[in-house]
């Protein structure tokens, strides 16, 4: 008798700003990784350009991360004028 197979569950879809730049973060660096070790990349793109690119938009996409984090986390009234 063959064993059973099970799927991995889907992860959650991301519900707020903060899962979704997390998220972003997670894939840029999935697909920067697949780059340089040469699973993909796109047709006439230089494998190191393109993991650059990546990893510049998970850097922006984890500063997105922090600033949302900080607001949420900051309950003080802003400075006056």
């Amino acid at each position: 008798m063959t064993p059973m197979i099970t799927k991995p569950k889907p992860k959650p879809k991301p519900k707020t700003p903060a899962q979704w730049a997390a998220e972003r973060v997670r894939l840029n660096c999935a697909v920067g990784r697949d780059v340089i070790t040469g699973i993909t990349c796109p047709p006439k793109v230089d494998r190191t350009e393109y993991a650059m690119l990546l990893l510049f938009n998970a850097v922006s996409s984890l500063a997105d991360l922090i600033e949302l984090q900080s607001s949420a986390t900051d309950k003080s009234p802003p400075p006056r004028p």
